[in-house]
């Protein structure tokens, strides 16, 4: 559901905005998910093996996944705004538009929580939310683009979507687990999460290269 949502409502953002600001669009996509997986600190499906091994460490394995991903999100936001800087920029990419962008990084932290309700067998807590927030986002492009929105505004939509998501989570687990101030911080588990998301991390930036580098040659 939520693909064909995004199908539909992707045609007709492509067909309002064209071929150069869909371009630009799509760089700025880009350029902001540049540092992504190191955002993710390479924290997936090998959390579920953590979170199902002892209920007596979810709070700590939680709590330390989410500051992980914190702390990485603000690194690679910082990064890629240095790239900004030094690119050549002639796609014409605002700063307002990569910070709209580079907003979708701030729900990074509290999607540790998909994989946790995974853990529970739980996956249609993360599959409705998924979905009303692409409903909520399809509707705000639809909106934008009957008021002839600007670029902007369709990439805080796409940033608004991913926020949508994680705060759905994040609701879902205070409403089912009660409350995420019982998540703390534990250095060994970070030792132990940042070792095993290594190679995540690596595959992460070898598939953005090899996926996404035209994009950023093309802008």
């Amino acid at each position: 559901g939520r693909i064909g949502i995004a199908l539909l409502v992707g045609v007709v953002v492509v067909r309002h905005l064209g071929a150069e600001r869909y371009g630009l669009y799509v760089y700025t996509l880009t350029l902001a998910s540049l540092f992504v997986p190191l955002a993710g600190c390479g924290i997936g499906e090998n959390l579920v093996r953590h979170l199902v091994g002892d209920e007596g460490l979810q709070d700590r394995v939680l709590g330390t996944a989410c500051l992980l991903r914190a702390a990485a999100a603000v690194l690679a936001a910082a990064l890629t705004a240095g790239v900004f800087c030094i690119l050549p920029n002639t796609a014409a990419t605002t700063p307002w538009d990569l910070a709209a962008a580079l907003a979708a990084m701030s729900a990074l932290p509290l999607m540790v929580l998909d994989p946790y309700f995974q853990s529970l067998s739980r996956s249609r807590v993360v599959t409705a939310c998924g979905l009303g927030a692409g409903i909520i986002a399809a509707a705000a492009k639809i909106t934008a683009v009957a008021a002839s929105a600007p670029v902007m505004v369709f990439l805080a939509a796409h940033a608004v979507e991913a926020i949508l998501v994680g705060v759905g989570l994040l609701a879902a687990y205070q409403l089912v687990c009660g409350p995420a101030r019982r998540w703390r911080f534990d250095q060994a588990i970070a030792v132990t999460l940042l070792r095993e998301g290594l190679p995540t991390v690596l595959a992460g930036f070898a598939i953005m290269v090899y996926n996404q580098s035209d994009i950023l040659l093309l802008g």
